[in-house]
C-alpha cells in the first residue's frame, strides 16, 4: 500500500482499502503516518517493492529470489490489485498463495544475509558494491525476510524495526 501511495495511490483510496480489508491493526508506525498524511513517502518507501518480491516469493507466488535478477515488471499483477480495490479474499481465490518451508525461507535469509553483509563492508571500505541488484532491493528483500521469521507479538515487532545489522 505504501508503496503504491508512494507512487502516486490518493490516501483516499488507500485509507478505503486499508480498512475494507480490515488492516488498520496491520500497519506499521510509518505506514500509519503516511496514510494519515502526517508524513511524506520518500525513497525508502518506493525501495519497499524489493520487499514486496521477497514477501511474494515467500507466498510462492514469485518462483525465484535470484540474486542475480532485480524484480520483474509484472510484479504488480502477482498482488492485490490495488487499482480496482481487489478485496483481499479476492486476490486469494485469484493467487492461491502458500506460505514457503520456513528451512526455504531461512535458506534464502542466509543468502540475502550474506550480501547485505558484503554491500555494507564494500561500502565501509569505498570499494564498488558487488553484485548487479540495487543495494536497496537486497536490503529490502532481506527486511521481509527477517520479517517472515520473526515472531510478531506486538508494537516492538514493528516492520519499522527490523533489526538489519550486519
Amino acid at each position: 500500500m505504501i508503496v503504491a501511495v508512494s507512487c502516486g495511490m490518493p490516501l483516499e483510496l488507500a485509507n478505503d482499502w486499508v480498512e475494507a480489508n480490515r488492516l488498520e491493526g496491520s500497519m506499521s508506525n510509518t505506514e500509519r503516518q503516511i496514510l494519515q498524511g502526517l508524513r511524506q513517502p520518500g525513497p525508502e518507501e518506493q525501495g519497499q517493492v524489493g520487499a514486496i518480491w521477497a514477501l511474494a516469493w515467500v507466498l510462492s507466488i514469485a518462483d525465484d529470489l535470484s540474486a542475480e535478477t532485480e524484480c520483474p515488471d509484472d510484479l504488480v499483477r502477482r498482488v492485490p490489485d490495488l487499482r480496482s480495490a481487489e478485496a483481499l479474499a479476492s486476490w486469494r481465490s485469484r493467487k492461491n498463495p502458500s506460505l514457503r518451508d520456513a528451512d526455504e525461507v531461512m535458506t534464502e535469509l542466509d543468502l540475502h544475509y550474506c550480501m547485505a553483509w558484503g554491500l555494507a563492508e564494500a561500502n565501509l571500505r569505498r570499494r564498488e558494491p558487488p553484485g548487479s541488484i540495487e543495494q536497496l532491493a537486497i536490503w529490502q528483500r532481506r527486511r521481509a525476510l527477517e520479517y517472515t521469521l520473526v515472531r510478531h507479538d506486538g508494537p516492538e515487532d514493528d516492520w519499522d524495526d527490523i533489526d538489519l545489522s550486519t
